[in-house]
């Protein structure tokens, strides 16, 4: 294996920023120099996860407690605890982002915590579902109960609007973006008819005016 940096990510206090690795299979941390405008050493140097588990990218729940990583490779997602005041970081679960009876090839996409810190989505790219997830709210573990299909093929990066509302997906092999209602009472995604053809999409991003 060699390094294969993805994604960074910062934390709510902006003292830390949290590189994953897809290579190393690790979750790097870095304290964030800002008079300097650089990354510094962090004592806790990095989390090393399961080997093959491909860490992609990360989210932090809105509680600044909880940091959840999607692994591509292990088709998994690792739940992290945060202690803001040392910087460190604890693994605290690890569990499938597929159903039981699926034993196909598939690989992560992305992940995005709803802004309620209640449900997480992730994006199974070949299995083709957007997995939904429910959050403890005492301890940050997850608990799966819906694969929405994402109404298109090799869902990767998506987007929870402002409003949390409605999740925007991007299917990068048939070229749409697809959106979703969602419930905020269950936490379930329903299609809500939007469906823009783009030609190979990747990433969303919402913009505040």
């Amino acid at each position: 294996r060699v390094p294969r940096a993805h994604s960074v990510r910062m934390d709510p206090t902006n003292r830390l920023a949290v590189a994953c690795d897809l290579g190393l299979d690790r979750v790097y941390l870095y304290r964030v120099d800002l008079e300097h405008g650089r990354l510094v050493a962090n004592e806790q140097p990095y989390l090393q996860l399961a080997a093959g588990a491909g860490p992609r990218h990360s989210e932090f729940h809105p509680n600044g407690k909880w940091l959840y990583i999607i692994n591509e490779l292990g088709n998994t997602l690792t739940v992290l605890s945060y202690d803001a005041a040392q910087c460190r970081m604890t693994e605290l679960q690890t569990i499938s982002t597929l159903p039981a009876d699926f034993f196909g090839t598939s690989y992560c996409g992305d992940v995005h915590v709803s802004r309620d810190g209640r449900y997480l989505y992730g994006t199974n790219r070949a299995h083709n579902t957007i997995v939904c997830m429910a959050i403890d709210q005492t301890h940050g573990t997850l608990e799966p109960f819906a694969w929405e299909p994402c109404q298109g093929d090799f869902p990767r990066n998506f987007a929870l609007d402002p409003s949390g509302r409605f999740l925007f997906s991007a299917t990068h092999n048939t070229n749409n973006i697809v959106g979703f209602a969602v419930d905020r009472g269950t936490g379930r995604l329903t299609p809500s008819g939007f469906n823009l053809q783009v030609t190979v999409p990747l990433c969303i991003k919402f913009v505040m005016a």
